[in-house]
């Protein structure tokens, strides 16, 4: 039987002409990732159990599933103003490479957020439909996902005059960001492993 963190397990023999007469030993375990987890597929973890001292016991082994790992997305925004649509490049994933062709957002799914929006408060936009949102010039604050969420979303257009960011804004949504360089926001996605262009 093994313990609940599979660092040891103990074998029993029971006398079949006497139920109360049991030998018993607890031996410690090992572990090691037998199988890595992929982007698409689960792993697997196998615990050994160390050498019994009485020689009936065999040496016990247990597996458990690693969960698969996901791909991580490396995207890269092409060329966009604040004013104009813009084309989210290829993506790759940093794991195994696989690649998502480049998009081009649809005009329909632009979103201008008002001109007179200095801050954007936390989950503003949250699981928005909007392909490419427009920070306008005033915006000096960006909640907590603020832009979380958002499947379709491809693109944030972000201007220098944001200098506070709180949290991840982008949580759950794979964009890429187009603002200035050496911007706070561009400082940020450097920081956060998120896209931008410049």
């Amino acid at each position: 039987m093994w313990n609940n963190d599979h660092t040891a397990v103990t074998a029993t023999r029971v006398c079949k002409h006497d139920a109360g007469h049991k030998e018993m030993e607890t031996v410690a375990a090992t572990s090691a990732v037998t199988t890595p987890a992929t982007c698409i597929s689960a792993g697997v973890r196998t615990y050994t159990s160390a050498v019994f001292e009485n020689q009936v016991f065999r040496v016990q082994k247990y597996t458990e599933a690693i969960p698969m790992t996901g791909h991580t997305w490396r995207t890269e925004p092409s060329t966009a103003a604040d004013s104009e649509v813009g084309i989210r490049g290829s993506a790759v994933c940093g794991i195994c490479g696989e690649q998502k062709p480049e998009r081009t957002v649809s005009p329909q799914k632009v979103m201008k957020i008002p001109a007179m929006m200095s801050t954007i408060e936390a989950e503003a936009f949250m699981a928005t439909a909007a392909e490419q949102i427009n920070v306008p010039d005033q915006t000096t604050f960006i909640g907590n996902k603020a832009f979380a969420d958002c499947e379709d979303l491809l693109l944030v257009v972000i201007p220098a005059s944001v200098t506070s960011i709180e949290g991840d804004p982008f949580t759950g949504s794979d964009v890429a960001v187009i603002c200035p360089d050496n911007s706070t926001i561009a400082n940020w996605c450097d920081e956060h492993g998120i896209s931008h262009n410049p």
